[in-house]
């Protein structure tokens, strides 16, 4: 709905008492959302989710009054991209030895999850064996 769309709303939000704004355009060159936040002047810290815009940089943002970034869908996009190939190998393959190389190790993930920490918990409760440790 426009440039002029989004600040009635933003303002009337801020007024409101909100404690950030957060923008979006359809607008794929990011003039729209460039062009909100020079005129927002900083009334209230802005949000975007540059998904469409990815062209822009974000010192280009930065310098408009953006300060906010949410990568919203890069992380998925990003492990979807990563698993096609993976089962894409797989698929072919003899053994899943051709895909070790490009995928995160057992024990990485069982740390990144805290694995040790619940297996020492349980023990500590009772729950669970010391063998496990």
């Amino acid at each position: 709905m426009g440039v002029e769309e989004a600040l009635r709303r933003a303002t009337a939000y801020a007024d409101a008492g909100a404690d950030a704004t957060f923008i979006q355009s359809l607008d794929a060159t990011g003039n729209e959302v460039l062009t909100f936040a020079r005129r927002w002047k900083r009334r209230t810290p802005i949000f975007i989710a540059p998904t469409r815009i990815a062209s822009v940089s974000k010192d280009q943002f930065f310098e408009a009054g953006i300060s906010h970034f949410i990568f919203a869908n890069h992380g998925l996009r990003a492990a979807h991209g990563a698993m096609d190939r993976v089962f894409g190998i797989l698929s072919k393959a003899q053994s899943s030895i051709e895909v070790d190389k490009e995928i995160t190790k057992v024990m990485e993930v069982a740390n990144l999850v805290g694995a040790k920490k619940v297996q020492d918990l349980e023990v500590l409760l009772g729950m669970g064996s010391e063998k496990g440790k």
